[in-house]
């Protein structure tokens, strides 16, 4: 079984070396460090290493983190509670305010090209203001600052 194993995951490139992978069934979370014959090893995060059958990654479930991986991101969970009705539509005066902020200054000034442009392809639709696109202060606090 591991022999087939072993040319399932090879030939849809299921998992790889340096790849992050989860499997709850084995307690393994970490990177792949050895994909043999019949074993795969995963170094968990506390560098404990894990060995299991390969045939187990065929056989039982596990989470690759590879896409996560790749696009450079992390995914925190976390639940955020947000008062519906504290978001508004920022006024003139707060997004003066705001552009004051050396960080959010270019960002705001792109973010309004962007709007403009999308409300000008509106018409005489915008003169319905729920038509219209417009900057939310929730949209600028939620702005990531590199």
């Amino acid at each position: 079984m591991s022999l087939l194993a072993g040319i399932q995951i090879s030939s849809t490139d299921m998992v790889r070396v340096g790849y992050w992978i989860e499997m709850p069934g084995q307690n393994a979370d970490g990177d792949v460090v050895e994909i043999a014959l019949h074993t795969v090893k995963v170094q968990n995060f506390d560098k404990t290493v894990t060995t299991s059958p390969i045939r187990k990654l065929v056989t039982e479930p596990f989470k690759n983190w590879r896409g996560m991986q790749e696009t450079g991101g992390r995914q925190i969970k976390r639940a955020l509670f947000i008062d519906q009705t504290g978001i508004r539509s920022l006024a003139l005066e707060d997004q003066k305010r705001l552009a004051s902020f050396g960080h959010l200054e270019a960002y705001l000034k792109s973010k309004q090209a962007e709007l403009a442009e999308w409300n000008d392809k509106l018409g005489e639709r915008t003169k319905i203001p729920a038509n219209t696109r417009r900057s939310t202060n929730i949209g600028i606090a939620s702005r990531e600052v590199v």
